[in-house]
Order: C-alpha cells, then sequence, then structure tokens
C-alpha cells in the first residue's frame, strides 16, 4: 500500500497545486497538520495521528464539530486510556543528550490544558482506533540495553502487536532528540501496512504552514536516523518535495511520484 505522509513545513505553499491531487488517495496527516491542511490546501486526509496531545487540540475541536466528518483515527493506548497529564508524561521521561523532566507536553504551557484536551478526546474516542503502543523511554526504564535491541530487530518489531516509538537506542542511550518523520510516523505507517512511502512537508525549517511564527526547536530537520528506515522496514521512502531532507532520503518530484501512485496502489 502507498502511502502520502504530511508534515507541518512551509515548503508545501510551493506545492499547492499538487497537493489538492492528493484528494482520495492514502495521505497520513500528523499532528495539527489536520485541520489545518483542509483550510491551507483543501486536501483531506485519510489518517491522522499525533504524538503530542497538544497538537490534536484543533483535530479534535474539529471533529466534535463535524461529527459527520470521516477520517480514520489512530491513538496509541497510553494516550487513549491517560486520565492525568502524568500518565503521557511517564512514557516519555529521560532520555539524552537533554532528559526530559516534568511535564513532557506543551499542554502544561497552556491554562487547563489537560482537561481541554481530555474533554475533547472524550467525546469522540470512541470512534478513533486504539492501538497497544510504548516508547523507547518506556522500555529503557523496564528494560536492559540487549532487551531492548533484541525488540528492536526488525524481525521481532514488527511482528509485535505493540508499536514502538522511535527508531533505535544511540550509544546505549534514548536519544530524545530524534525527528517526528522517524520516530512516529514512519512506526505508524507501518503499522498499517505501507510498503511505499512519498514524504512532503518534513522540511527542517522553522515555521508551520498554519503559524508562520511557530519557532521550532534546533533539532527540528536532525534526521538521525531516517536513512536506516528503508532497511529496517522494508519500506520504500521517497521525498517528494525540494528542502533538507533529500540529504537522508531519496528524492522523486511530485509528479512522478503521483504517477507511481497512480500505477501501483492497491
Amino acid at each position: 500500500m502507498n502511502i502520502w505522509v504530511i508534515g507541518p513545513g512551509t515548503t508545501l505553499f510551493n506545492y499547492k497545486d499538487q497537493i489538492k491531487k492528493l484528494n482520495g488517495r492514502n495521505v497520513y496527516a500528523f499532528q495539527k497538520v489536520f485541520p489545518h491542511c483542509i483550510d491551507h490546501f483543501g486536501l483531506h486526509p485519510k489518517y491522522w495521528s499525533w504524538a503530542d496531545p497538544y497538537s490534536s487540540l484543533d483535530g479534535l475541536q474539529f471533529l466534535n464539530e463535524n461529527p459527520s466528518y470521516k477520517l480514520d483515527v489512530h491513538v496509541p493506548g497510553y494516550q487513549y486510556d491517560a486520565n492525568v497529564m502524568e500518565d503521557f508524561d511517564n512514557y516519555h521521561q529521560g532520555g539524552t543528550p537533554n532528559p526530559n523532566k516534568g511535564h513532557c507536553s506543551f499542554l502544561c504551557k497552556i491554562k487547563d490544558g489537560w482537561k481541554i484536551y481530555y474533554n475533547r478526546l472524550q467525546k469522540i474516542k470512541h470512534r478513533f482506533e486504539r492501538f497497544p503502543a510504548t516508547t523507547l523511554n518506556k522500555l529503557y526504564e523496564t528494560h536492559s540495553t540487549s532487551e531492548i535491541e533484541n525488540m528492536l530487530q526488525p524481525e521481532n518489531r514488527f511482528n509485535s502487536d505493540t508499536l514502538i516509538y522511535g527508531t533505535q537506542l544511540l550509544d546505549g542511550q534514548v536519544y530524545n532528540l530524534e525527528n517526528k518523520l522517524s520516530s512516529c510516523v514512519l512506526p505508524l505507517v507501518k503499522r498499517i501496512g505501507a510498503t511505499r512511502v512519498f514524504v512532503l512537508g518534513f522540511d527542517g525549517l522553522i515555521g508551520r504552514f498554519y503559524d508562520k511564527t511557530w519557532k521550532t526547536k534546533g533539532f527540528v530537520g536532525e534526521y538521525k536516523f531516517l536513512n536506516k528506515w528503508e532497511q529496517l522496514s522494508g519500506m520504500e521512502i521517497y521525498s517528494v518535495t525540494k528542502c533538507r531532507i533529500n540529504d537522508h532520503i531519496k528524492y522523486i518530484d511530485f509528479e512522478t511520484a503521483l504517477k507511481i501512485d497512480n500505477e501501483t496502489n492497491n
């Protein structure tokens, strides 16, 4: 199955005409890309998920206000079942080079942030798919390095019902600066059966297409593990926009990707 994954990068503005052609295809939106991809590009994705609950707020509000809108939403069990913010934080503590401490979601910077998120999710989560998942941070608390490395072997990782967020350990430690594309999105699309992935909107630049003033953290664009994913997963992975990610995965132009998708998707 071919999947198009959409990130929040501002390079998307250079491809507005091509993005409109993605409607009706297997498009996976991540975090705040949904619902803002509708207003900015007229794009209606087929799938949606998030890593930080904060980045789900707009999408959850949209779905609450539009109950007939069709979208396959995938939520990891540790978020689906979380009752307080600490239930989420528990899966993201520790790591290097800057250990996560305290609250790990941007919700903590919003008054009643968790309450707002929790209430929006509770109203509609019965429509979503809950799936078992964990993180390298959580595994590091409960397993030895050798046990984790064994779990991450492709024959074990991709034959398990439990999705693991994060690609691999670095020097025996959890590396917190991994980009969301490799740590979250590629595991998500592998889980639903992707064999070929077309990537756009993960450009490593400052700003978001829905908020040009957004100041991303300095590690955005640090694709330390991205070039490992084809070998690990067996998926073909292509960038379809001109941006810095092309130093790490193969680039093909957008129109070529559309042609491949037309000829091979099933």
